[in-house]
């Protein structure tokens, strides 16, 4: 059977220009993709637990309970689950999850967790070199023997300290704290006399009188007159404060790092360039 044959009894070619042709080809297309959409649509509509959240649902009972799950209690939480995954969908759906503020707190806070995964927890040696490094928000690096003098005013502190420089004894006026204090932590400098006068105190050269210094009271002249390093039995004490803090900037350095990277796919208006 040869083409001339085929095309006597089937004109194909006469075929290509009829209307109804196009007509039924089109309905046929339209026919299959319609159907194609409904296959599709029905698998994304089968609400089945993987294996991941049958995992999860078996630990979060025996968690709860103590026991595994039997086979009534399974059928429950899998009912459970279906019910929670079908309203999450239903409200996917319908938006519901765009412009409230719980819902973008909830997907910034799961990405900050995301971004803080790999964080490891920091080892002992870790921690006590942390301390070591930021010894001044732990009382300090030492503790300090120190002698004041006090005045109620600046003037009269600068007069004294005039005297003292020249060789003379001055004993400054009655106050209410000791003229020596001796082997003092930062932080209780800080309580008796107010954190300005501490850090003043922690940068004074030792064997000098130097002043005037401000405290929460009035104007002292300061000698140093010896600094007692600290030791590990003051690290002991506060070890997992240490910790905690060496934890939470690592968790911070790492949530930074991972914004900055997802940011280089982003392009941020400049404030100043937007309308009020």
């Amino acid at each position: 059977m040869n083409a001339g044959f085929l095309s006597r009894f089937f004109p194909i070619a006469s075929l290509r220009r009829e209307p109804f042709v196009h007509f039924l080809l089109l309905g046929a297309l339209i026919f299959g993709v319609q159907a194609l959409l409904e296959r599709q649509g029905d698998a994304r509509r089968q609400v089945v637990p993987g294996a991941g959240e049958l995992v999860h649902l078996r630990a979060q009972y025996a968690s709860l309970w103590g026991r595994e799950p039997d086979a009534g209690a399974m059928e429950q939480l899998v009912k459970d689950w279906a019910r929670e995954e079908v309203l999450y969908r239903e409200a996917v759906a319908r938006g519901l999850d765009r412009d409230d503020v719980i819902v973008r707190r909830r997907l910034v806070q799961k990405m900050d967790f995301l971004a803080t995964a790999d964080a490891r927890n920091p080892s002992d040696a870790e921690v006590e070199a942390y301390y070591l490094g930021h010894q001044g928000a732990y009382d300090g690096g030492s503790d300090i023997s120190f002698t004041q003098r006090f005045f109620r005013h600046a003037a009269d502190a600068h007069a004294a300290l005039a005297l003292v420089k020249g060789g003379q004894a001055v004993a400054g006026e009655p106050f209410m704290l000791p003229g020596a204090s001796v082997a003092t932590s930062r932080s209780a400098i800080a309580r008796d006399f107010g954190e300005a006068f501490a850090a003043a105190v922690a940068a004074a050269p030792a064997g000098a009188w130097t002043g005037p210094v401000k405290s929460a009271f009035g104007w002292h002249l300061v000698r140093i007159e010896a600094r007692h390093a600290t030791d590990l039995a003051r690290f002991a004490a506060v070890r997992e404060r240490v910790r905690a803090d060496l934890v939470n900037q690592r968790l911070d350095a790492a949530r930074e790092a991972s914004y900055q990277r997802l940011l280089q796919h982003y392009r941020v208006a400049d404030a100043g360039q937007l309308a009020p």
